[in-house]
């Protein structure tokens, strides 16, 4: 578990969860409760843009594999958007996943990316990473 000097750094943070697997739902809500970050969660995909919007967020943890949104698609919007082109967008899947994916991950200018099941020590640092 982390210090509460190496808490800090997340204190005050806010995140948007955009993952429609119920069981990663529950892991990511999971690592972010216990690091004290609050967050907000969409299941679908859809309206991503308005509720960044609305939220703020510190980051985006962003599915990869959504059945009914293109996560490219919803990327590209986020970066459209005056508000929120610099907020971190952090793309997840499955390791065959992000393993296909990562020329357009790289190529696009993800914040950073991370394979499901995601260990907490590696999100923990990497989380430290994009937040700095």
């Amino acid at each position: 578990m982390l210090n509460v000097l190496e808490n800090a750094v997340f204190e005050d943070k806010q995140a948007l969860i955009v993952e429609d697997d119920a069981h990663n739902l529950l892991a990511l809500s999971s690592l972010l409760g216990n690091m004290k970050i609050h967050y907000k969660r969409n299941t679908t995909g859809a309206n991503v843009l308005q509720q960044a919007r609305r939220l703020r967020p510190d980051f985006i943890l962003l599915d990869m594999d959504l059945p009914d949104g293109d996560s490219f698609a919803i990327y590209e919007k986020l970066r459209d958007d005056q508000d929120l082109k610099n907020t971190p967008v952090i793309a997840i899947a499955d390791g065959q996943i992000i393993n296909h994916l990562l020329p357009r991950i790289r190529a696009g200018g993800f914040a950073a990316y991370i394979a499901k099941p995601i260990p907490p020590r590696d999100f923990e640092a990497l989380l430290r990473g994009v937040l700095h």
